[in-house]
Order: structure tokens, then sequence, then C-alpha cells
């Protein structure tokens, strides 16, 4: 059986079993609901193609032993570090 088979006898049952306006009604929730799904599914990717777009590119990273000790003596790394109860 293929697809397109598999698709005819599945409309036919659904008239036997629901007649003409129910499986009308039904398909048409159905549609709905695919559609809702794809449309949630888009933005989904949108808004994950777009979020590296929104991470700045020029953020340093890496830092030479003189700008870590002149951090370390701003107080900048320490503020990153969980407290210590004294």
């Amino acid at each position: 059986m293929g697809f397109g088979t598999e698709v005819l006898l599945m409309i036919i049952l659904g008239l036997v079993v629901l007649g003409p306006k129910r499986l009308h009604t039904v398909l048409q929730h159905v549609a709905r609901i695919r559609a809702d799904f794809e449309k949630a599914s888009r933005s989904i990717k949108s808004q994950l193609a777009a979020e590296p777009e929104g991470v700045p590119h020029n953020v340093k990273t890496e830092f030479t032993d003189e700008e870590m000790t002149s951090l370390h003596r701003q107080g900048g790394p320490s503020m990153l570090l969980p407290e210590t109860p004294e």
C-alpha cells in the first residue's frame, strides 16, 4: 500500500464512522491544529536563527595576565565568584 492508498482508505473509513458532516468538521479541526503547529514551528525556528545575531561579536573572552590582575584589583572577577562564608 502506498501513502495515497492509505490516506484514501482512512478518508473512506472516516466517512463510514463519522458521516460526511462530522468528518468535514473533524478535518477542519485537524487542518487548523496543523496550521497552528507549523506557525509555532516557524516562529521557534526564526527565533533560533535570530539568536546568534543578537550576540555581540566584539566581546572579549580571553585576557592577558596584566588585564586579569587589573580586573582583580578593581573587584571585577570577584563579583562573578560565589561568596564564601567567613
